[in-house]
C-alpha cells in the first residue's frame, strides 16, 4: 500500500507516521472495503491455480467499513502501540455517500475463498511494519558506515 496518494488507509497511515492528525474531508459515512495483502496474495493464487478458465472473480472484502471507522479504529490501534500526538479531525460536509465494496460470493462458494486477516489485525501488522522500518532508518542515519 502506498501512504502518499488519495487512498483513506495510506493517508491515515501517513498522518500517524509523521504526528498529523487524521484530516476526513467529509463527514466519513462512504463505504469501502479493506483486505489484507496476504489475504490478497492466498485469494489471487488461488483463482489462478483453480478458478474456471474465462470466469470472473471478485476479490476483497464484503465487509462494509465507512471511512470515520477506518479512522477511528487508526487512532484505536496507534494508541494502543502508544505512538503519540495521535488525533482526527472530520469535516461536517456531507459525504457522497459512495459505496465501494464486492459481492464474492462467487469466489467464496467455488473456490471455498475467506478473509482470515481481520482490519483491526491488518492495521496492526501494517503499523507495526511501517514503524520498524522508521526505526531501521533512524538507526541507519545515526550510525552512517
Amino acid at each position: 500500500m502506498s501512504i502518499i496518494g488519495h487512498f483513506d488507509s495510506g493517508d491515515f497511515l501517513n498522518d500517524i507516521l509523521n504526528q498529523r492528525p487524521i484530516e476526513i474531508s467529509s463527514d466519513g459515512s462512504s463505504i469501502r472495503s479493506y483486505f489484507y495483502m496476504s489475504d490478497l496474495t492466498i485469494w489471487l493464487w488461488t483463482i489462478f491455480i483453480n478458478g474456471c478458465k474465462g470466469e470472473i472473480y471478485n476479490v476483497g472484502s464484503n465487509l462494509p467499513i465507512s471511512i470515520k471507522t477506518l479512522a477511528d479504529e487508526y487512532l484505536r490501534m496507534a494508541r494502543q502501540l502508544n505512538i503519540q500526538n495521535v488525533s482526527a479531525r472530520y469535516m461536517n460536509r456531507p459525504s457522497l455517500n459512495s459505496v465501494y465494496f464486492p459481492c464474492i460470493n462467487k469466489a467464496q462458494s467455488q473456490l471455498n475463498l475467506k478473509q482470515t486477516v481481520p482490519l483491526n489485525v491488518a492495521i496492526e501488522k501494517t503499523l507495526r511494519w511501517f514503524l520498524s522500518q522508521l526505526t531501521a532508518f533512524e538507526t541507519t542515519l545515526a550510525n552512517p558506515k
